[in-house]
Parts: structure tokens; C-alpha cells; sequence
């Protein structure tokens, strides 16, 4: 069975995209939409089968095509959405879902009644790191959970529509919640600046506090020297490094180092191992991933783990997160 998509949006992304759907042996890419001229040159020498459009209107009413992949301005998607949905098409939308809690919930709302297929571009829980990180704590080797750390910085890329919790945050906020999806926090601190396109903040700081004693600590910003991708997650038993910037068989590191305080003694214990562990992982790319679990949600009738409902509830913490740092 063979999927036909749209894609819509040629820029940053578009390619990216293009070049992993076409990838696959179940897809074929029907029709490409952007308004740049030069861009849709671009994109006719990669994929020359595809038909060209600057409207996007063709790939709405063209009755062939099942999905609609959206890699355009954060503030396009939510129209985007509602005319792919209208028209009786599967989405593949990049992040974040929308501008707003409330265009997201329209959407949920909309598809309650249409049943088709969302699925939001959260990269990062389809890498091998991520998939590795799960396994390590589902078999209990970092013993109790106590501190998530994230530092996400590059120098750009500024956004005119969105501020860098949309665009940065947006990612640590699905992987904190992904991990840790029974736990509702009970207090969140935020701080943040805007220095280039004001005011969207293009910096910021947020702590979060669970009730199971919990805490994640989330460092954002675009006025970097150069790109970091590191999560910290330490417990009980070991600690737990994801650097996305090293080479990939360096990415993933356990260090079988932990502390504990001894009330009566007033002792406080170290255990710091012999070494460290780097964790083998598969070689796969994320959205090489991603993608087959899309064909393969779309042929089963699965609703994906990262669909509209999961996006609006990033949305929803990321609000809170804007509004605290506002107050």
C-alpha cells in the first residue's frame, strides 16, 4: 500500500523531510507548496516526480493525497491543520502544534469528529539516546529519580512569531513529559530576556518541582558561541549524560556516582564506581524513525503517542511556564 503525501513548506525543515518521507518504500511524495519561487526550483531538481505549487489549496482538493506533512511558520499551523483535516487528510505537523492552547484545543476538538491521524514532529523521543534513556530507567539503574537537568543553546536561530520556550523549551518540556507523564508539578520558577527581536524572550531559565521530591532544571538560550544539547538525569544509584553535540557513539554515558547523608552520623557517603559506561545505542536516525512509525500508525489505525492530545498538553505547560515567567 502506498501513502501519497503533501508537503507544504520548503524552508528550514522542508528538506529535511522530503528527504526521509521519500525515503521510505510505502511513500510517495505527490505534491511540494511553497510561495518562494526559487525554493520550489529546489525542490523539483530533489524530487522531480512531485508536482510544484505556491497555493496550497492544490494539495487540499487533490483527492490522491493522504497525508499533509506542515513545515512552515509556527503561525500558520493551526490554519494549516484545520484545512488538512477538512479536506480528509493525515497530518504531519513540525513543532510546536500551534501558538496557542487554545488553537490546539480546537483541533483535539475538530478530530474528535474526523478520527484522522495528527501526529506532532517530537524528534527527539525517536532517537536511539532516548529510546536507551527509557530502558535505563524503566530497569530501575538510576534508582530513585532526583534532578533532571537540560541545557539547549545555540546562537540563533531567531524567531519573529514565537519565543525561545516554542522553539527551545518546546522540546524539553515533551521529553519531561514523556518520562515522567504521571507527574503533575506542584511549582514552577521561571525567568527570562529578550535581546534581539524584542519582546520574545531568546533566553530562559525554568525549575520545575514534582511531588515525589523530583526537580528538572531547564537552561534555554540562542545567545550562545555554540550549539549544546546535553541532558542530565542523576538518581539514587547513577547518573545519567545525553550529549547530542559528540560523535554518536559517545552520546550516552552512565556514571555509577551517588551520595547519601546519613541523619544520625551526620556522615555523608560518596560512591564514585571505577569508571564510567557508554551506552550502545542503534545507529538510526530520529526521523528516519519517526517516519516509520507514522506509515505504520497510518496502515494499523493507531493513534501515534505523540498526536494532538500530547501537543496540547505541551502547550498547556509551556503556557504556564510563559505566564509565571510574565508574572
Amino acid at each position: 500500500m502506498i501513502l501519497k503525501g503533501g508537503l507544504i513548506g520548503f524552508g528550514y525543515w522542508g528538506p529535511v523531510l522530503l528527504k526521509n518521507f521519500s525515503a521510505h518504500k510505502d511513500i510517495e511524495i505527490e505534491a511540494i507548496c511553497d510561495r518562494n519561487s526559487s525554493k520550489l526550483n529546489t525542490a523539483q531538481s530533489l524530487s522531480p516526480t512531485s508536482k510544484t505549487y505556491k497555493d496550497a489549496d492544490f494539495i487540499f482538493s487533490d483527492p490522491t493525497i493522504d497525508f499533509v506533512i506542515i513545515a512552515t511558520q509556527a503561525e500558520t499551523h493551526y490554519d494549516l491543520i484545520r484545512k488538512s483535516l477538512l479536506s480528509g487528510k493525515h497530518v504531519f505537523v513540525e513543532k510546536p502544534f500551534t501558538l496557542n492552547s487554545i488553537q490546539a484545543e480546537e483541533l483535539v476538538s475538530k478530530n474528535r469528529e474526523l478520527n484522522l491521524l495528527i501526529m506532532v514532529d517530537h524528534t527527539f523521543l525517536f532517537t536511539p539516546q532516548y529510546e536507551a534513556i527509557k530502558k535505563i530507567i524503566c530497569a530501575n539503574r538510576l534508582g530513585k529519580l532526583l534532578h533532571f537537568h537540560s541545557l539547549r543553546a545555540d546562537f540563533g536561530l531567531f524567531q519573529k512569531d514565537i519565543n525561545i520556550l516554542w522553539h527551545l523549551m518546546y522540546h524539553d518540556i515533551y521529553i519531561l513529559m514523556d518520562l515522567f507523564e504521571q507527574l503533575i508539578p506542584i511549582s514552577i520558577k521561571a525567568s527570562g530576556s529578550a535581546h534581539i527581536v524584542g519582546p520574545l524572550e531568546d533566553t530562559a531559565m525554568v525549575s520545575i518541582k514534582y511531588p515525589n521530591g523530583l526537580n528538572a532544571d531547564i537552561i534555554n538560550n540562542m545567545l550562545f558561541p555554540r550549539k549544546e544539547r546535553k541532558i542530565i538525569i542523576a538518581g539514587e544509584k547513577a547518573i545519567l549524560l545525553w550529549d547530542d553535540t559528540v560523535p554518536e557513539h559517545q552520546k550516552l554515558s552512565l556514571f555509577n556516582k551517588n551520595a547519601s547523608y546519613d541523619q544520625e552520623t551526620g556522615k555523608i557517603e560518596y560512591s564514585f564506581g571505577d569508571s564510567f559506561e557508554t551506552v550502545e545505542v542503534s545507529k538510526k536516525q530520529a526521523l528516519e524513525n519517526q517516519v516509520e512509525y507514522f506509515v505504520a500508525c497510518l496502515k494499523e489505525g493507531n493513534k501515534p503517542q505523540n498526536n494532538e492530545v500530547a501537543a496540547l498538553q505541551v502547550m498547556q505547560l509551556l503556557e504556564s511556564i510563559n505566564n509565571t515567567m510574565h508574572a
